[in-house]
Order: C-alpha cells, then sequence, then structure tokens
C-alpha cells in the first residue's frame, strides 16, 4: 500500500478508536453522580470537537492523496472507503451528543425505569462499534455478522418502544426519552454496519 495511503488509514483508526472512547463513555451516565457527570460532559466536549476538526483535515488530507497520486484498483477503493469511514466516526459523535443532551436536558438515563429501557441497547452501541472497527481494521470476517446481529437486536429494541409508545393516548417523559435514546442507538449501530460492510470490499 502507497505509504502516505497507510497513513491516513492509521489517522482514520486512531480517530475511530476516539470515536469509541465517546460510545463507551455514554454507559457512564447510566450511573453518575451530578459532579461526575460535569466532568463527563467536559470531557465529552473535547472530544467530540477533536473528532469534528479531525473530520475535516482528514476529508481534505484524503483528496488530496486522490486528486496527487489518482489511486486505481485497490488503493482507490480505501481511500474512498476512508472518506466514508469519516463520516460515519463523526455521525458516532454527533449522535452519542445527542443521548447525552437526552440525558441533560431530559431524563437522566440513570433513572431506574429509564435505565432498563436503554441499557441493553447502549451495551449493542459499544459492541457493534468495536467489531465494526475490527471488521474493517483487522480483517476479523465473522464480526461482520455479528454487527448484523447487534444492528438486528438494535431495530427490536427501537420497534418495541416505538410500539409501547404508539399504543398510548398519554406518553410519559421517561418512554418518550427511551425512544428517542433508542432511536439514536440503532442510527448508531446502521453506521457500525456500514462500516463492517465496506471491509468486505478491501
Amino acid at each position: 500500500m502507497n505509504p502516505d495511503l497507510l497513513r491516513l488509514r492509521n489517522q482514520v483508526a486512531k480517530l475511530y478508536l476516539e470515536a469509541l472512547e465517546v460510545i463507551r463513555d455514554l454507559m457512564k451516565l447510566l450511573d453518575s453522580d451530578k459532579d461526575s457527570r460535569e466532568i463527563l460532559e467536559k470531557e465529552l466536549n473535547e472530544k467530540i470537537e477533536v473528532i469534528s476538526i479531525s473530520r475535516i483535515e482528514l476529508i481534505n488530507n484524503i483528496l488530496v492523496f486522490i486528486a496527487r497520486n489518482q489511486p486505481l484498483g485497490l488503493e482507490l477503493v480505501e481511500a474512498s472507503n476512508l472518506l466514508y469511514l469519516v463520516y460515519d466516526i463523526y455521525r458516532f459523535g454527533r449522535y452519542a451528543r445527542e443521548i447525552f443532551l437526552a440525558d441533560k436536558k431530559g431524563v437522566r438515563l440513570s433513572t431506574p425505569e429509564l435505565r432498563d429501557l436503554v441499557e441493553p441497547g447502549l451495551k449493542i452501541a459499544v459492541e457493534a462499534v468495536e467489531k465494526s472497527y475490527k471488521a474493517y481494521f483487522e480483517n476479523c470476517t465473522w464480526c461482520i455478522e455479528e454487527v448484523r446481529r447487534l444492528g438486528v437486536e438494535s431495530d427490536k429494541l427501537y420497534i418495541k418502544q416505538l410500539e409501547k409508545i404508539s399504543a398510548n393516548k398519554v406518553i410519559n417523559n421517561v418512554d418518550a426519552i427511551a425512544l428517542l435514546v433508542l432511536r439514536h442507538i440503532e442510527r448508531i449501530v446502521d453506521h457500525a454496519e456500514r462500516v463492517s460492510a465496506l471491509s468486505t470490499n478491501i
């Protein structure tokens, strides 16, 4: 592989792991107290800002690489994949931020009833992003099917909550926030599925 392309691949992999840490940090919302939540908010905002800035820089660098080297075959596929991955990484961060805002402005995810509804989904999100990383950057072929399975599980959790709300004329705040969080989780897992699918192109 072209050394410049390999360097870009490694930079994208590093940023992907940063996004994974952000998703893992969401699990801390299930137990955190006021003081630890303030620290967590500061850390999350810093990490998401890094992801946002790095995204722009990486996209520009990948496009410059393509323009200068005019890659063909597998190198062109890899460069194209990296552009998609950078977008997926950015979305991981954005959805994580939305989940944090639901906790901050809506209902605390540590609220027992809400925790019961969203904890399984958060665990799925973490596992899906972990395995999608392994599928793409570590050539884990069995991880691809695992991410698909997690996608099905995530969809089921979201649909179950949607049907629960649809069956009631009056919606309580816990159910509303649960639906919002599960929707964001479902989108995170969808992006993880896309990443793992890209691994079949290389």
